[in-house]
């Protein structure tokens, strides 16, 4: 896959983007599953993650990512 993923979070409060992660090449699977991005999807736009989601990929990134403060998604990285 030649596309870059990052985990996007938007603050609840204002709805704003406000962290944005580069997801690691090596975890690119394991973040479209937990984002239910389907096998034939191109994987080009935004996909919510669950808060247990969020919680589990942040661990295999080895960041916090709180689902109490920002809802998480997973989004193409605009290199």
């Amino acid at each position: 896959m030649s596309q870059s993923l990052q985990v996007a979070g938007y603050d609840k409060r204002t709805e704003r983007l406000s962290v944005c992660l580069p997801v690691p090449a090596t975890l690119f699977e394991t973040a479209r599953s937990l984002a239910s991005v389907g096998a034939d999807d191109d994987g080009g736009g935004s996909y919510p993650l669950e808060p247990q989601a969020a919680v589990s990929l942040g661990l295999k990134m080895k960041q916090g990512l709180n689902p109490d403060l920002y809802d998480w998604f997973l989004e193409p990285r605009g290199d």
